[in-house]
Parts: C-alpha cells; structure tokens; sequence
C-alpha cells in the first residue's frame, strides 16, 4: 500500500538480477517540512530552508544518513535533487491554506476563486489569482 505521505524516492542501488531499485522515502511531515528516513536516522527539512543552485536544481545533501554501510560495493548518494515542480506545487498550497484561513466561504464556481471575510462587521470579498 502506498503511503500518502510520499514525496519522492531516492535510489540507492539495483538489486541484483533485477530492475528493481531499493529506496530512500522522502515524506511529507507537513506543509511546509519533510523528513528523509532509513532505519538508522532520520534527516528534518523546512521547504522554506530549499534554496536553489546555480543552475536552478534543488540539491539536498544526504551525507549525515550513512548510508556506507547499507550499499554494499555501491557508491551511496551523498545528496539528491528533490523535482522543483513538488517544492513549487507544495509553496503555491500553502498559499492557497493561508488564503482560506479565517475565511467565511470560499466560492470556487468561479475564476478567479473568490474568498470572503468578516472584517470589522463588514464582508470582505478577496479575488484569488486566475488560472
């Protein structure tokens, strides 16, 4: 059963004989953290913490897992790219959770999605962005 927690999967290395890869999970700890965990250690990140390189790839350094021991003749990964659309689609979420906090209603029939307020005894109504 897969878990709904699953960000991505960082491959280690192909079992022998095999297409099968064995995996690191990257998993959701929240909206704006996840955590990459093998049975020794566990590594905490916050999305907001993920700056890009040069070259516009997310690199995130592994190193502190230690995962020398657990390839084998392999060479483990000493960091990995995390897909910048699931950092982007993950940023443009919270956007969206932090629009409809306090909100009233939230009127998604139409576009742009509208979000109403109670402000001072007055309706506010707030047009989100169109799609």
């Amino acid at each position: 059963m897969a878990d709904a927690r699953l960000l991505h999967e960082i491959p280690l290395y192909r079992l022998v004989g095999s297409d099968n890869w064995v995996k690191i999970p990257v998993l959701s700890t929240g909206d704006g953290s996840f955590k990459v965990e093998t049975g020794r250690s566990v590594l905490h990140f916050k999305d907001d913490n993920i700056k890009p390189n040069a070259e516009g790839k997310y690199i995130i350094n592994i190193e502190q897992l230690d995962l020398g021991s657990c390839c084998g003749d392999t060479k483990p990964p000493r960091e990995f790219e995390m897909p910048s659309a699931l950092l982007e689609s993950r940023k443009e979420r919270r956007q969206l959770n932090a629009l409809e906090e306090n909100t009233i209603y939230v009127d998604r029939s139409v576009e742009p999605i509208r979000y109403f307020y109670l402000e001072s005894d007055k309706l506010r109504i707030l047009h989100g962005e169109s799609r």
